[in-house]
Formats: structure tokens, C-alpha cells, sequence
């Protein structure tokens, strides 16, 4: 199985960097190579990113079956709210890729509302690839990514950006 980086970049020359009017965004795809003990945060915080949403689509749908109006934003501070006392397993994964899941989740609930798609589906290890999203990802060397709380990890290629990088998501695939 290969890892591989999915990155979201503002890509010009910006002297202030929140300024990205303007600015194209680009998107690359690099393949990781990670140690085996990086494959086993991977693999914890694809698990978290599940588990969270998962957990947030039960919580919605009890909530609104029983005549409630819930929100992502309330599902993710009450989520957020619980993690040292029911999940302190979460405290050694990436806060981001526990947190992503309730935006994506909060999207596809608008999309259901106006008739765009189908109802939001819980997610399975043997559906779904293990994935997850991260944000203050940073290129410090040609051949290494930095990724909170991971910390460094090889890139298989060298970057052929120059620019912020805004959004990564990490995805396993099949060889």
C-alpha cells in the first residue's frame, strides 16, 4: 500500500501571506515515505477522521429525529468537549484530522437539504479508503514534508511548487 499527499497550493509571489486575492490555486499529488511508525499515525488518524465522522452523523441524526435542529459547529464543540473524558485516545492525532470531517459532513447535509444528493452514509474500513485532512502543512526541504504532531516525513519526488501550501490530505491507495 502507498501513502500519498494530495496538496492545495496558493501559488505567487505575495509579499503578505493572507493576501490570496488573486493567486491561482494548484494542486499536486506526491507520494509519501514514511517510516513504519509515521504508517501507524497514518493510519490512527485515518481511523479519528472515521470515528469523528461517524460519530457526528449518529449524534445528527438522533438529534433531528427527535425534532432538534442540530449544526456541525455545536456537534464539533460538544465532540471536542469530550475528548479527554470519552476519547483520550484522540490526543495523540492531528486536532485537524478529527475536526474536517464535521465540515465535509456539514456539506453533505446542505447538499441532502436541497435536493443535490443522497443522505450522508456512515463510513466503513472495507468501503472507504483511510484518509485524512490536514491543515499548516509545510515543505522545509526539496524531499521533506512537515505534518503536525507526525512531524517530518520523505516525499518520494521533489516539490515542483513554489508557494503556501493551504490544504493536504493524506490517502492510502493500492500499489
Amino acid at each position: 500500500m502507498r501513502w500519498l499527499l494530495y496538496l492545495r497550493c496558493h501559488v505567487g509571489a505575495s509579499e503578505r501571506p493572507s493576501y490570496t486575492y488573486g493567486m491561482r490555486q494548484i494542486g499536486h499529488i506526491i507520494e509519501l515515505d514514511p517510516t513504519q511508525e509515521q504508517r501507524r499515525c497514518f493510519m490512527n488518524a485515518a481511523g479519528a477522521a472515521r470515528f469523528a465522522c461517524n460519530w457526528c452523523l449518529a449524534t445528527w441524526s438522533r438529534e433531528y429525529q427527535s425534532g432538534g435542529k442540530p449544526s456541525c459547529r455545536q456537534l464539533q464543540k460538544a465532540f471536542t468537549a469530550r475528548i479527554d473524558t470519552e476519547f483520550p485516545w484522540l490526543r495523540g492525532i492531528p486536532s485537524t484530522a478529527y475536526q474536517h470531517p464535521f465540515r465535509h459532513l456539514g456539506d453533505a447535509f446542505q447538499r441532502f437539504f436541497k435536493h443535490q444528493s443522497s443522505y450522508p452514509t456512515f463510513k466503513a474500513t472495507h468501503r472507504t479508503p483511510a484518509s485524512f485532512k490536514l491543515a499548516a502543512v509545510s515543505l522545509k526541504l526539496p524531499v521533506v514534508m512537515i505534518l503536525p504532531v507526525i512531524g517530518a516525513v520523505r516525499i518520494k519526488e521533489e516539490a515542483r511548487f513554489v508557494g503556501r501550501v493551504v490544504s493536504a490530505t493524506i490517502k492510502q491507495v493500492a500499489n
